[in-house]
């Protein structure tokens, strides 16, 4: 799995859609400083992208960076104000509610 992403990669490296697959292999494969790091270059390459922003901050809570993740989720939600997963996540982190957009 991690081949095929890393190969879609090198074939073009600014796809952020591909870099985002390469992230969620290494976080599946338990790589997770390495899927941090590809999630963070996914946003760089597309800043609103918010499935980015939430897992890098699932990986976050989970190493125990809460206050990192909470920073992550509050941009995941800048970028895709209506990602439930995002919010419900913020939530259970104990974060304070996102704004609701007028």
């Amino acid at each position: 799995m991690i081949q095929d992403a890393r190969r879609a990669v090198d074939d073009d490296p600014r796809d952020a859609s591909a870099r985002h697959n390469l992230a969620l292999a290494y976080k599946l494969g338990g790589l997770e400083e390495l899927a941090l790091e590809e999630f963070a270059r996914v946003t760089e390459l597309e800043p609103a992208f918010g499935d980015a922003y939430y897992e890098m901050a699932i990986i976050q809570a989970r190493s125990g960076r809460r206050d990192e993740a909470v920073v992550t989720l509050r941009r995941a939600l800048e970028v895709e104000p209506d990602h439930r997963r995002a919010q419900q996540l913020l939530e259970r982190l104990g974060g304070p509610p996102q704004q609701a957009h007028a």
